[in-house]
């Protein structure tokens, strides 16, 4: 799976170069992944990453204009053009098809910028201007982010088991988490399947001073105040409010200069979807494997697609 790796420590640069090297290996599954390697001997940070090629993240690293601040980012962001125009009118030099932007959000806002982000993503800043790194992921935590620490190195990693091959000591189940899989099909909480190795919670930063942790894990968003205590709307003014805040948002992710398709099923979130979508035609092909009678019956019913019979429907 893409996704990044890294150690923070004030131990040897060799040593953690070594270790990163293995971790980095465990991540790169694929002849199609881009990956790299980077680091920052003076702070104490080694970083990896790998990507799918063509992917919104593979751009890395990205730097600032001077070179002194550079982004780490594995995931996807979906931003409003205005926005990204608002950057270029400050004067910064990106593309915005691809990750390169995110960096400059941090250098205008700082950590600011973080609950600006709309998309499942994690990454790492390095701040050489401030002598200061920040470990992050999305709001959500829909892309895990697991760690590891103690008093000589933080390891951090898309997926465990680049924590665990360089690191086989610490593999032991968690009892209690390999319980929540086989109920839930994951672990609850902060736990993963093996005891030592967490996740990030949702919506975290995680900032150093050097290779030194500075004030812990801290959240950045508060679905609870931010979300569930906004003021009630009237009936008829939400139903507007959050049709017309819909489309707008929609358009957002048909912005792409990838290969992209939708799934054609009777689910109603897609319904939902393309009820709204305003695509021209062929602006959003549309795709089917094994598509149900009942799915059919849907699609046909509001209209999505034409024809008396399924194979003539389905094709």
């Amino acid at each position: 799976m893409p996704g990044i790796c890294g150690i923070i420590s004030r131990r040897p640069k060799e040593l953690n170069e070594e270790e990163l090297a293995v971790m980095a290996g465990a991540m790169h599954m694929e002849p199609f992944y881009g990956s790299g390697r980077a680091s920052f001997p003076e702070m104490g940070v080694c970083v990896a990453w790998t990507s799918i090629q063509g992917s919104f993240s593979d751009c890395m690293p990205v730097l600032n204009e001077k070179g002194d601040v550079t982004l780490i980012y594995s995931g996807e962001n979906f931003r409003d053009l205005e926005d990204l125009d608002r950057l270029k009118g400050r004067n910064h030099r990106f593309a915005k098809t691809n990750a390169s932007y995110i960096v400059h959000m941090y250098e205008e806002w700082d950590i600011d910028f973080l609950p600006m982000l709309n998309g499942r993503g994690q990454g790492l800043i390095i701040d050489e201007r401030k002598k200061r790194s920040i470990l992050f992921n999305d709001r959500y935590g829909l892309k895990g982010l697991y760690y590891w620490e103690d008093s000589d190195a933080f390891y951090f990693s898309s997926e465990a088991k680049a924590i665990l091959k360089i690191l086989p000591g610490i593999r032991e189940i968690d009892p209690l988490g390999l319980a929540e899989f086989f109920l839930h099909g994951y672990a609850l909480g902060h736990r993963s399947l093996f005891k030592g190795i967490h996740l990030l919670p949702a919506a975290s930063r995680w900032e150093f001073v050097g290779s030194e942790p500075a004030g812990g894990q801290q959240a950045y968003f508060d679905a609870i105040a931010e979300l569930e205590d906004q003021p009630l709307l009237e009936k008829e003014f939400h139903y507007e409010r959050l049709r017309s805040l819909f489309q707008k948002i929609l358009d957002r992710y048909y912005r792409t200069e990838d290969n992209v398709s939708f799934p054609l099923t009777g689910d109603p979130e897609n319904l939902v979807i393309l009820a709204n979508a305003k695509c021209g035609s062929g602006r959003l092909p549309c795709c089917s494997l094994g598509i149900s009678p009942f799915d059919v019956d849907s699609l046909t019913q509001a209209g999505i697609i034409r024809g008396s019979k399924p194979a003539d429907r389905c094709r």
